[in-house]
């Protein structure tokens, strides 16, 4: 028994599409070199991001087996400013039995996918198509090469921690209660153990400070910031005593609301959310307490 390992770099060859077992002189190529110009498929772009992680770029080191003009077109649905226009170039630098050149873009999206296509034409005018989509319509005389073309750029991120405070400020000494304190980053409503679900306290305790979970989010250009709480006094406690059964019944109720667009380098610093506490519904009365959000990022790590 025997163990062959055979190793080899795709690009010129012979013409052979399969392998071939025997002697050298008597096999004959099943099919001859062809015309049209062959790509290096197994080349494909590298993607980066720039030093603050808000923008993408790509590179594509092209490898033909003859010289030839080429035209890359690149499609995403994100780009920073204009979509790239078809990069063209040629390949004529020689390097063993290959000629090279380099392709670049920049002005890409962080974790935006895109996908490309390479016409290549050699100097008697043959083509070929390298794509990961097979053309569905004739494309003769162009040849046509499988290639997969995509890319996804890099993205970095940000973990954030917050602390809220709520200030319920109403003049009565009643106890009161707090149906939630919470934050959204973008769409998403926060996962987090600052949610009081419904909770009751005493009269005395006025400052009710609590921490969210941190969360990691991807790093943006922007990232808006909402948060919303809700507190109500008279009616939380059946005979309003704070050893009863905290309910909430006929009770007379608060809310608090702000929205706020940051960037990156603010969350860095750390962001004061504060905004004050109205009657639910009617915001012309005067504000009966206060909820500050303060909330901090970190970079993590690529």
């Amino acid at each position: 028994m025997a163990t062959v390992s055979v190793h080899w770099e795709r690009g010129a060859s012979n013409g052979n599409t399969d392998w071939s077992v025997g002697s050298g002189v008597e096999v004959t190529p099943s099919t001859t070199p062809p015309d049209a110009p062959r790509f290096d498929v197994d080349r494909v772009w590298t993607a980066g991001l720039s030093a603050d992680g808000l923008t993408g770029s790509a590179s594509l080191s092209l490898r033909a087996d003859r010289q030839v003009n080429y035209t890359i077109t690149v499609s995403g649905d994100c780009w920073k400013g204009d979509p790239a226009a078809p990069i063209t170039g040629r390949a004529a630098t020689a390097s063993g039995a290959y000629f090279t050149a380099t392709a670049s873009l920049s002005g890409l999206c962080p974790g935006a996918s895109y996908s490309s296509t390479i016409e290549l034409v050699d100097d008697a005018g043959h083509r070929t198509l390298a794509s990961s989509t097979t053309p569905t319509v004739s494309i003769a005389p162009t040849a046509f090469q499988n290639w997969g073309g995509g890319f996804t750029v890099p993205q970095q991120h940000l973990r954030i921690s917050a602390h809220v405070e709520v200030l319920h400020g109403y003049p009565w000494n009643e106890d009161w209660g707090i149906y939630g304190a919470d934050l959204t980053v973008g769409d998403s409503r926060w996962p987090n153990t600052a949610h009081f679900d419904g909770t009751c306290f005493a009269s005395d305790q006025n400052n009710i400070p609590a921490t969210f979970e941190d969360q990691t989010v991807p790093l943006t250009d922007s990232i808006q910031l909402s948060t919303y709480s809700r507190f109500a006094v008279r009616g939380i406690y059946d005979g309003h005593e704070p050893s009863s059964r905290c309910g909430w019944n006929n009770v007379y109720d608060f809310e608090a609301s702000a929205s706020s667009t940051v960037t990156p380098a603010q969350l860095l610093r750390g962001v004061l959310i504060q905004t004050d506490f109205f009657q639910s519904g009617d915001r012309s009365r005067t504000a009966r307490g206060h909820l500050y959000l303060w909330v901090t990022a970190t970079r993590v790590a690529d």
